[in-house]
């Protein structure tokens, strides 16, 4: 998240990279289009818009194994991993407005998909919903079973989860 913060100031500088600069063309384009509109709507938007980029691992993407890309890093290449989908999802609803109370990237594991996973949840009227790639139906997250949250996260904290006894 630190380093969004100084992509974003580097730009404002004017001193951000090439790729940058187009990601954040892209990404000024997209919160315009969306600015105005009911929350539902947006995340509906958010998830769809971004849904429509490519999966690519890390190690294909970046020639390493873990990689945070920033959103306009990943809008650039229009390519990434989960993480990069959740954290592009989890700024883009910030940018329009969307508090870190009703926010958060959840890292767990996904039993479907065998492995570890990473999403975006927002609460908007005491409904919690998750935006996960894949998948433009935002999901209520009370209908989720086969995703397993370990920790989520906002700029500012961090929480820790575990099953029930």
């Amino acid at each position: 998240m630190k380093r969004y913060a100084k992509q974003e100031a580097r730009l404002e500088k004017g001193r951000g990279r090439i790729n940058e600069k187009a990601g954040s063309k892209l990404w000024i384009e997209l919160i315009d289009s969306l600015q105005g509109l009911d929350q539902i709507t947006q995340i509906q938007k958010v998830n769809s818009y971004f849904n429509a980029l490519t999966y690519q691992p890390d190690s294909k993407n970046y020639d390493m194994e873990d990689y945070w890309a920033t959103p306009y890093q990943f809008l650039s290449r229009a390519k990434g991993d989960c993480e990069d989908f959740a954290a592009a999802k989890y700024f883009a609803l910030r940018e329009l407005g969307f508090t870190s109370d009703q926010l958060r990237l959840v890292v767990g594991f996904d039993r479907a998909r065998g492995g570890a996973h990473t999403v975006t949840l927002a609460v908007v009227d005491g409904q919690a919903m998750m935006l996960d790639i894949g998948d433009d139906a935002v999901i209520e997250v009370a209908s989720v079973t086969e995703f397993d949250p370990l920790y989520s996260v906002t700029e500012s904290a961090g929480w820790l989860h575990r099953k029930a006894a």
